[in-house]
């Protein structure tokens, strides 16, 4: 796309894309104040957010944030620059300290969802960081790679707002079937990272989704015996089949 903008805007794109995220972190940690119950900060600082948002987001606007010199990835960064790299690993490190404090606190489900989100955040501020600030400082310009950052982070909130989904150890196919990709990808995973965290959660819902999965296959067979002019040893090889994922 950087292929694509004028010479003429060369220095002016670079800049506003970066006052387009200048609020992220902020509502970010807002997110996480509201999802961990924690009280909002007092008038006082929340004037001085509203002084500092607004500073950054005049300095982006304004084209004062970074010099774009020759190729439109180099850039120079100006002290507004510095001070949003500040103000975004603040805020971030914020929200992450938050969730760490509530994976100690709680249990079950909301001390899963609070490791995801720590997983995240962590995951995308740490990639971020190494390539719009790190390595530039090096001479290194692949600020476009901190978009993978960007995707893991949403991975990450995604699972979370699917109303977890992904943390069901047992799906029995009808339901499994009906699962967004998303879940159906990362739910192994997801899985695993809760029976290290979480093993009392986890041997309780494997227990009842095993459960589940029994009365599935006593139904469907039930299903076949009534419905279905079979014999005994091809009703088995249907439900064998139906369920041979979970066998």
């Amino acid at each position: 796309m950087r292929n694509f903008i004028p010479l003429s805007l060369a220095q002016q794109i670079p800049n506003w894309t970066l006052g387009v995220t200048v609020l992220i972190p902020f509502f970010l940690l807002e997110v996480v104040r509201g999802a961990t119950n924690r009280k909002h900060p007092s008038r006082g600082i929340r004037f001085a957010e509203a002084l500092l948002l607004s500073y950054l987001l005049y300095s982006a606007f304004a084209c004062k944030m970074i010099v774009v010199t020759g190729n439109i990835s180099v850039y120079r960064p100006l002290l507004a620059y510095h001070i949003l790299i500040a103000y975004a690993a603040f805020y971030c490190g914020s929200a992450v300290l938050l969730l760490i404090s509530t994976i100690q606190k709680t249990e079950g489900n909301r001390k899963f969802m609070a490791l995801i989100m720590t997983i995240g955040i962590a995951y995308g501020l740490c990639v971020a960081l190494l390539f719009i600030y790190l390595l530039p400082i090096f001479g290194i310009f692949k600020g476009y790679l901190s978009s993978i950052g960007v995707l893991g982070w949403a991975i990450h909130w995604a699972i979370i707002l699917v109303d977890y989904g992904a943390l069901e150890i047992s799906q029995v196919p009808s339901v499994l079937d009906e699962r967004p990709i998303l879940l159906k990808v990362f739910a192994p995973s997801l899985r695993l990272l809760q029976r290290f965290f979480c093993p009392n959660d986890y041997s309780e819902r494997l227990r009842k989704e095993r459960a589940a999965l029994v009365e599935q296959i006593m139904l469907y067979d039930l299903d076949l015996r009534e419905n279905a002019n079979l014999s005994r040893q091809a009703r088995y090889e249907r439900v064998g089949e139906r369920f041979a994922l979970f066998l």
